[in-house]
């Protein structure tokens, strides 16, 4: 299973998906908005509709902002 968080890393709501994840033992890939190119985030809301961040996929499947994501490490995976 890979997991990969968008997100900005001095965004609270970011930091916070990160520290739920490392909490609870998932690995995954971070990848910083503000070192990628704006298409980007075109992709992520062309992909969800949705502009908040952090936006996390795990097998294809997305998740938007902290809720969805507490939802996702919840859910026991």
């Amino acid at each position: 299973m890979g997991i990969k968080l968008f997100g900005l890393p001095w965004s609270k709501a970011t930091k916070k998906a990160i520290l739920l994840l490392n909490d609870s033992g998932l690995k995954h890939e971070f990848v910083n908005l503000e070192e990628t190119n704006s298409r980007k985030m075109e992709m992520l809301v062309a992909l969800t509709g949705r502009t908040e961040i952090p936006q996390m996929f795990v097998d294809g499947v997305s998740y938007v902002g902290n809720e969805q994501i507490s939802g996702y490490i919840g859910s026991g995976l």
